[in-house]
């Protein structure tokens, strides 16, 4: 989406993993839809696979439980 080493990637990214740590699993994944809504054809095709990626591993991912 940025690009290995894109300062824009980098921020985003912080800030999603931190909607994950601190809100739980449902607050990021709706963070990360409502991303997903805004992108091209081409992005969203990648964004879907993330939040796949994700989905999955939603039982690691609810931080506020553990």
């Amino acid at each position: 989406m940025f690009g290995p080493k894109a300062e824009a990637g980098t921020v985003w990214a912080d800030e999603l993993g931190d909607g994950f740590l601190e809100q739980g699993f449902e607050a990021g994944f709706e963070k990360l839809l409502a991303w997903q809504n805004t992108l091209s054809r081409g992005k969203k095709k990648l964004a879907t696979r993330l939040t796949n990626y994700l989905s999955d591993r939603r039982h690691m991912l609810n931080f506020p439980e553990f």
